[in-house]
């Protein structure tokens, strides 16, 4: 298993949001999204900051921070993930992990944010 020790942590805050389907269709995508996740019955969307758009998303969590793996993982690589999460996890640091092509970015609430640096600190990650 190759070990990832380098992490980094995106500027800002970032908010969670649930449409229902038939909402977002109407909904144009802002240049403040970062990621857009397709359900059958929703769609998530997660911004820097807070929705642009003035209708009412269907849910909202907010005050998110994201943790980046500052490396390429690739897709035949197993057990990438258990490396961050476990230590998290042993914390009671509830998380929301997404996926892109090249890496994996890790959500937590920012009340979190120095207990999540610290815990993954010890376990020899580096920011």
């Amino acid at each position: 298993m190759k070990k990832i020790r380098k992490l980094s942590i995106l500027k800002g805050v970032y908010s969670i949001v649930k449409y229902q389907k038939t909402d977002y269709e109407n909904i144009v995508l802002e240049e403040n999204v970062f990621s857009v996740i397709y359900e059958d019955n929703y769609v998530s969307v997660i911004y820097r900051g807070l929705p642009l758009e003035k209708k009412v998303p269907f849910e909202i969590e907010k005050d998110y921070n994201i943790i980046k793996i500052n490396d390429v993982i690739e897709f035949n690589l197993s057990g990438v993930l258990n490396q961050f999460l476990t230590p998290l996890a042993l914390s009671n640091i509830s998380v929301l992990v997404i996926s892109s092509f090249d890496t994996d970015y890790i959500l937590f609430n920012k009340s979190n944010l120095n207990k999540a640096k610290t815990v993954l600190s010890k376990a020899g990650f580096v920011f």
